[in-house]
């Protein structure tokens, strides 16, 4: 990968994470452009350094994510921490199964039934309200939402919600970034909540 290519790759995934959902989505393709004269140029030391470093173009892109996800809002390019944010988020998916198997545990003893997860009607969810306490984090919100879809049901009952906006917002950037067993992870889910009826 050139630097070229790099800075392309970089754009995108700044474009994906720092704009608003409705206009930019890297699952649609979009390429930024070449960059102009004098931009690459300031970028071209630093995204060197990271290209070489995170020689494969997923590590590449995963450096981005996890800083990004971090909230950072450059995506750890000048950030002196961002190989360890990298570091620690790279452990996170190494051992997301057991990771997702204690959360989901844990967000059941508090809602036996997981469809009030995502109920409303007393306020903001049981499921936002786990993930900004931090007994779940956000890749067990992503994992349940492809399992189970709930994050459109919310946009529509909690629209003038900005804490939900930011949570909502943040589970469709990261989907595309995290891959995981629908299989494995809905059979887990169906033991930990089964277990209990």
């Amino acid at each position: 990968m050139n630097v070229s290519t790099a800075y392309k790759v970089y754009t995108a995934l700044r474009l994906h994470f720092t704009t608003d959902s409705s206009n930019f989505d890297i699952r649609k393709g979009i390429i930024p452009k070449e960059p102009k004269n004098g931009i690459q140029e300031k970028f071209q030391k630093r995204l060197g350094t990271l290209k070489d470093r995170y020689y494969s173009k997923e590590n590449f892109v995963n450096y981005f994510v996890s800083n990004f996800l971090n909230g950072d809002p450059w995506g750890g390019l000048f950030n002196e921490d961002g190989d360890q944010i990298y570091s620690s988020w790279r452990k996170k998916q190494e051992s997301l199964t057991y990771s997702f198997t204690q959360e989901v545990e844990l967000l059941q003893r508090h809602v036996p039934n997981i469809e009030e997860l995502w109920d409303c009607s007393n306020g903001h969810p049981p499921i936002l309200r786990a993930y900004c306490g931090k007994i779940c984090s956000v890749e067990t919100l992503v994992i349940l939402n492809k399992l189970y879809k709930f994050r459109k049901k919310l946009d529509n009952e909690l629209a003038l919600d900005p804490v939900w906006k930011t949570v909502s917002i943040l589970i469709q950037k990261y989907s595309p970034f995290l891959n995981v067993d629908r299989e494995k992870f809905l059979m887990i889910t169906n033991r930990i909540y089964n277990e209990q009826l």
